[in-house]
């Protein structure tokens, strides 16, 4: 569950950094027009904040599953973690493999 949630994550990213490239384009076919339709990248800006947060959602909702298997022991490391975000630079190393 844990390897899904990661790559699901990674892949979420690719595709929000893909949804971020596809305004970029519509932007700047827009700006290259002596015209340029403004409305059309508020549409692409629109419909890209909306995929992107269906992404971010379902990968939210994966996260969440994972930490409602967790120990409670599991679950007052994650507390831990997030109450000193500090230590995340050099956490140490932690069995997350047993529920």
């Amino acid at each position: 569950m844990f390897d899904t949630a990661i790559a699901n994550s990674k892949s979420a990213r690719e595709a929000a950094r893909a949804l971020r490239g596809k305004v970029r384009a519509t932007l700047q076919a827009e700006l290259a027009k002596p015209e340029p339709n403004l409305a059309a990248v508020a549409a692409a800006a629109d419909a890209a904040h909306e995929e992107g947060s269906l992404l971010r959602k379902s990968v939210r909702t994966e996260w969440l599953a994972l930490y409602a298997q967790f120990s409670p022991e599991q679950k007052a490391i994650v507390r831990d973690l997030l109450t000193h975000p500090d230590r995340l630079d050099h956490p140490p190393h932690h069995d997350f493999s047993s529920p």
